[in-house]
């Protein structure tokens, strides 16, 4: 059974079964179709047909669009998403939903690399839409990637669950989600200083030698995020990389 052969293959007298795989995408949900065919001297039936979907990951960066917003300390999650981008080679040519967003396969994983064009304080729109429109399961499919001033530069910390504290973003996915259920990898920017506003201080961009610190926890992010979609334990990517880094700094003589 599940042998494919031609019709100069058969014998005279019975039928032979055959299972056919395609990879198929109706709609909007990836999955895999079974045909069993039997085929019969000068003809050929489908049997059955059955059909599993696909599970699809969809890693979603939080930023602001447009120009001026490149390089600020609330644009990390785009930022982190471009090392993915870059290094699977993925271009964010489709658009749905008020997001631009590409695929590619991770780890083995089909998934959807995602900037949401909504401007931060409503990402939830963009990340619902999708969810909805993908069938995408938030507690197991969905990794959202944000900026927190909670931790200095060059600190990540992964959750799979957990209020929004206190970040924009991610209280707008909650709401227009219902749920808190869902992974996040969180990029440290740093505290803002006493006396700042805290919007001025996310929307400028980092000096000195926190523009490397910030580099190397955006590449944490992206690292972490693959050991995710490879289906690593979280237990093990969370004692991973929620410790604080210290990188030394080279001392002048």
């Amino acid at each position: 059974m599940h042998r494919r052969t031609d019709e100069k293959g058969l014998k005279a007298g019975g039928p032979e079964c055959t299972g056919l795989f395609a990879f198929i995408e109706t709609g909007s949900v990836p999955g895999l179709l079974l045909c069993v065919v039997a085929y019969f001297p000068g003809g050929y039936a489908i049997i059955h047909m059955f059909a599993w979907r696909i599970n699809m990951y969809m890693v979603a960066g939080l930023g602001n669009p447009g120009k001026k917003y490149d390089g600020t300390r609330h644009n990390c999650g785009f930022e982190t998403l471009d090392i993915l981008m870059k290094k699977y080679d993925v271009t964010l040519t489709d658009t749905r939903s008020k997001a631009f967003f590409g695929k590619c396969i991770i780890e083995g994983q089909k998934t959807m690399l995602v900037k949401p064009q909504t401007y931060m304080n409503l990402s939830g729109d963009a990340i619902r839409g999708l969810c909805d429109y993908y069938k995408i399961d938030p507690e197991n499919e969905l990794i959202v990637i944000c900026d927190d001033i909670s931790l200095v530069p060059g600190n990540i910390r992964v959750r799979s669950a957990g209020s929004a504290g206190g970040h924009n973003g991610l209280k707008d996915i909650i709401a227009k989600l219902g749920t808190d259920a869902f992974t996040r990898v969180r990029i440290g920017v740093g505290e803002k200083p006493a006396g700042w506003d805290l919007a001025d201080f996310v929307l400028g961009h980092f000096s000195g030698d926190d523009v490397k610190l910030a580099e190397k926890g955006r590449e944490l992010g992206a690292e972490a995020i693959e050991r995710i979609i490879s289906g690593e334990s979280m237990d093990k990517i969370m004692s991973r990389y929620n410790v604080k880094q210290h990188p030394v700094k080279e001392t002048k003589v």
